[in-house]
Order: structure tokens, then C-alpha cells, then sequence
């Protein structure tokens, strides 16, 4: 029984040792199960580390191997779930704890001299149990991310933390599109496909920073979304709605949406994150920020992964690109703008503190448009206009086109799949060949994401000539030609071909009979 018991507690200290030195908010651990009570935190490259809070979030109970939450720590969340947990998800559970950190018990911890690639702390404590470590930073210096830990006060010599800095967190996703198809289905895609007109819904989602107590609300720098179109993309501003901890807050007077060139910016004001203390304002530090609106591609739009035609904004990006730039008051001790602890002044007279943003952030996502087109031509390549023809396959159940003027049919974006085509009736003047044509369609990816569409691949089946394909726009835009049967047979699209034959011929009988009769009046003459 106490064999099975410990393989058991053995396998719990592993199972936690493996999920949660997967990174949690961007920190490696360097130690094994059983690590010593003496922690290393070491600085990352561009940010030094000045100290570290220590709080126990999870004791493990070495009778039954069991973990369970400490104090003020308790949630939902269960231990053994965690090796299910995606790292963006264990990410989210370090920011959690964190944010609960206030209100807990730190751990005693001492820190030691002689350490000169960052700060080294002597623990307290007993047993095993998994550390929450809050780093704390010098002046102007960006955040360090924090980290969960195991540490056993009776295992190894050292616990290694390689630490991160922590210029926010920031992503955007496209939520949803009409008339074409994103790569995901939970609403947090990076490419999606469409037409022109096709409307695009967007998600910006990041986290408010958090600054010292003694950091005045007044001279918080501001917290500025910015958000950058391609030439291609219509933003809505009027759609633009701004969520701080769940809550709309989009009319908030500390909050300011704002037409900028083709995009926007969302501006917060640093005392609407971290209020006055005589204000009874919520305090809004190390909450989600989340931020929605709707686009409309258009006519400016590149089809397929042709490089933008602003490429200056989206240095290296194709198709149709939304990038969002963040800046912050990024001196977490004073709310200031902060050079990063690496930067060299680049003139004599460069401010201590500088006035602008030295630190941001971008995060870009991508629409692809392409479409299929149907040209309907006779034999000597005039297009045929008011053709009629029924469509079948992916999203389209017998739905009716007609040729424009110009003897063209726009099907739009084609989702991947089989089609087939009918042409149901044919122009004043032309039969219908009463043939169905069959073709396939494929996208192909752009890059090594097989989600992003950049190309169509279109096969027409069983059309014995009639129907031919072509590729422009380096793939993007498939274009079936529908056009008569050869000349050397009767044309069942019809015309006034039909008719030179039928009168011609008789004609041709009608002069015969003439001559027939001449001779016949003539040799009776002579006889």
C-alpha cells in the first residue's frame, strides 16, 4: 500500500513538473521534480530584475499524492486537467493567480548577494508545493512575466528561472466573415478567404498594464490601440465597441475612439486603468482588454498572396493585412515612457525619460479573396450575354446565374469542392448544348499554413472540350470558358448558322430543278 501510494505522489509531482515548466506566461523552468529551496531568477535580455514575491498557490499531500489548492488560490481548476491545458491557457492561469497575489500570504523569502545574472532568494518552507513568483523590475524596465514552480525544500541545490519581459500581451483575430470561410471555428482566426464586399469581423484582445503603488494616476501615459488597414480593408469605426473586464465600456469618458487615416485608435487613460485613491472608480490594472468592429472588403483589395500595395505598413505581408500597433506607458514604477534597459542614447541631448513611445507591440491578420468566373462564348469568341445557368455543389443547391453583357458570370469565392454546372437556357437566337459540366475545386496554401488561401486549383470533368480553364491573378481567379462546339458540326448553341444551311440548300435544289427543266424543253426541241 505505501509503495503504490508514493508511485502515485511520484507521478503527480512529474505530471505537474512537466505541464507547468511548459512556459506558464513565457517562463522556462530549469530544475527537475524535487528542486531546493534556493531559487534563481535571472534577467532577461532587455529588462533587469530587482526582486521576486513568492506565494504557494498548491500544496502536494504526500500520504495520498493528491495536490489541492491553498487559501486564497482556490478555483476550479483541477490539477489533473492541466496536462490538457494549452500553454495560452496556463498563461491565463499564471495571470489569474497572480491577480489573486494581492490579498494572499507571500512566502518568507530572503534574498542573497553574489548572484550577478539576477536575483537569488532563500526560501522558507517545508514539503513540496508549487510557487507562484512574481518578479519585480527596476525603473524603466518593462514587466517580467510571472511563473508557476515546484520547489522541494529538501531536493536539489538550486530551483533556475529563465525569465521573459513582458511588453503586454496582444493578439488580433478575425471572429467571422460572409461569404467565405476563416481557419478556425472559435471565433480567434488568423487568415480568413472572401470576395470583395465580404464583411469581416475583427477581435483585438490584450491585457491593461499594472503599476507600483506609488505611481501617480496623472502622469500614467495613455494605453493606445492603433489599429492599421491595408489599402484593401473598410473599416466601420461605427462598429467599434472597447471591453475591460468583460464590461462594454465604449462610452466611457476616459476612453476615446478615433478615426485615424484608414483605421482607428482606442486611447485609455492611465487614471482610467489605475484610478486616484480618492476615486471611487474600479481599478482596472492587469484586466483583459478586448476590442471589436467590422470591415468590408474592397475594391482596393490584391487577390490571392500578392504583396500589398502598402507594403511600408505591412513591412513583409501579402493578401489583405490588418496589423495593430500597441503603446504604453511601459515604466511600470512611475507610468512614464522607458527606454528598454539595453538601449544606447543615440544623441548628447536625448531626455532621461522620454516623451514618446520607445516600446510597442503589433499582431496583424489576413483576408485572401479569390473567386471563380464563368465566360459563355461562340465560336469566333463574341460573348453571349443572358445565357442561364444552375450551379451545384459546396453551399449552392441548384442556384441560377445568368451571363452579363459582357458574357460573364461572377460565382464569388468557391469553397473547396465539386460543382456542377448547367446551362438551363440559351441565348435569343442559340440552343442550349444540353451538357453538364463538371469541375473541382481546390485552394492552395499560401506559405506553410494550410489554412491561408492564396490559389484556386480547377479541373473541369467530362466537358469534351466545351469547357476551358484559366488561371490570373497568380491563381486566384479561376475562369471557365464555355464555348460552341467546333465549326465542322452542326451548332447546337444555334444562330443564324442553321438557317444559311437550310436556305442555301435549297437553293442549291431549287437551281437544279431549274436547269433540269431548260434541258428537258430543249431536247424535245431538237428532236
Amino acid at each position: 500500500m505505501k509503495r503504490k501510494t508514493m508511485k502515485k505522489a511520484g507521478a503527480a509531482v512529474l505530471t505537474m513538473a512537466m505541464i507547468l515548466s511548459m512556459g506558464a506566461m513565457g517562463l522556462s523552468v530549469n530544475a527537475a521534480a524535487g528542486d531546493a529551496k534556493t531559487v534563481q531568477i535571472k534577467n532577461p535580455s532587455a529588462t533587469t530584475v530587482t526582486g521576486a514575491k513568492f506565494y504557494k498557490v498548491a500544496s502536494l499531500n504526500a500520504t495520498t499524492g493528491d495536490w489541492s489548492w491553498e487559501g486564497n488560490f482556490t478555483n476550479n481548476q483541477k490539477f489533473e486537467t492541466l496536462k490538457n491545458t494549452s500553454a495560452e491557457n496556463l498563461n491565463a492561469l499564471a495571470n489569474s493567480l497572480k491577480a489573486r497575489a494581492a490579498a494572499a500570504q507571500e512566502v518568507s523569502a530572503t534574498k542573497q548577494d553574489g548572484y550577478t545574472g539576477g536575483v537569488q532568494y532563500q526560501l522558507n518552507i517545508t514539503g513540496k508545493g508549487y510557487y507562484l513568483v512574481v518578479p519585480t523590475v527596476a525603473d524603466n524596465s518593462v514587466a517580467v512575466q510571472p511563473s508557476l514552480v515546484e520547489i522541494d525544500s529538501t531536493g536539489d541545490a538550486y530551483t533556475t528561472l529563465n525569465t521573459k519581459a513582458n511588453p503586454l500581451p496582444l493578439n488580433k483575430y478575425i471572429a467571422a466573415t460572409t461569404n467565405g470561410e476563416t481557419d478556425r471555428n472559435d471565433g480567434k482566426s488568423k487568415t480568413s478567404t472572401g470576395i470583395l464586399n465580404s464583411k469581416v469581423t475583427y477581435s483585438i484582445e490584450s491585457v491593461l498594464p499594472e503599476y507600483d503603488v506609488s505611481a501617480d494616476p496623472a502622469k500614467i501615459q495613455p494605453y493606445i490601440l492603433t489599429d492599421d488597414p491595408s489599402d484593401g480593408i473598410a473599416i466601420d469605426v461605427s462598429t467599434v465597441k472597447v471591453f475591460v473586464d468583460g464590461t462594454d465600456v465604449t462610452s466611457n469618458a476616459k476612453i476615446a475612439v478615433a478615426g485615424k487615416d484608414d483605421g482607428f485608435t482606442v486611447t485609455v487613460a492611465g487614471d482610467f486603468i489605475k484610478p486616484a485613491a480618492t476615486a471611487s472608480a474600479a481599478n482596472y490594472e492587469g484586466k483583459n482588454i478586448v476590442v471589436t468592429f467590422d470591415a468590408t472588403i474592397d475594391a482596393d483589395a490584391v487577390y490571392g498572396a500578392d504583396s500589398v500595395t502598402d507594403a511600408d505598413l505591412h513591412n513583409s505581408l501579402t493578401g489583405n493585412p490588418n496589423t495593430v500597433k500597441l503603446t504604453w506607458g511601459n515604466n511600470y514604477v512611475t507610468g512614464a515612457y522607458a527606454y528598454p534597459s539595453d538601449h544606447t542614447p543615440t544623441t548628447p541631448d536625448e531626455p532621461e525619460v522620454p516623451t514618446t513611445p520607445q516600446v510597442e507591440k503589433k499582431d496583424s491578420v489576413t483576408t485572401y479573396i479569390g473567386k471563380v468566373t464563368l465566360k459563355k462564348q461562340n465560336g469566333e469568341k463574341a460573348a453571349l450575354a443572358n445565357a442561364k445557368f444552375t450551379l451545384t455543389g459546396t453551399n449552392y443547391d441548384g442556384k441560377s446565374f445568368t451571363t452579363n453583357g459582357n458574357g460573364q458570370i461572377d460565382f464569388g469565392y468557391l469553397p473547396a469542392g465539386e460543382y456542377t454546372l448547367v446551362e438551363t437556357q440559351a441565348p435569343s437566337g442559340y440552343k442550349t448544348i444540353g451538357q453538364s459540366y463538371t469541375f473541382s475545386v481546390a485552394t492552395k496554401a499560401a506559405g506553410s499554413n494550410n489554412s491561408q488561401f492564396s490559389t484556386y486549383e480547377v479541373t473541369a470533368e467530362n466537358v469534351d472540350g466545351v469547357v476551358e480553364v484559366a488561371l490570373t491573378n497568380e491563381g486566384a481567379v479561376a475562369e471557365l470558358t464555355v464555348t460552341d462546339p467546333l465549326a465542322d458540326t452542326l451548332p447546337a448553341t444555334g444562330g443564324i448558322g442553321t438557317y444559311v444551311f437550310t436556305f442555301g440548300g435549297a437553293a442549291i435544289v431549287l437551281i437544279a430543278g431549274v436547269l433540269f427543266i431548260v434541258y428537258m424543253k430543249k431536247r424535245k426541241v431538237e428532236e
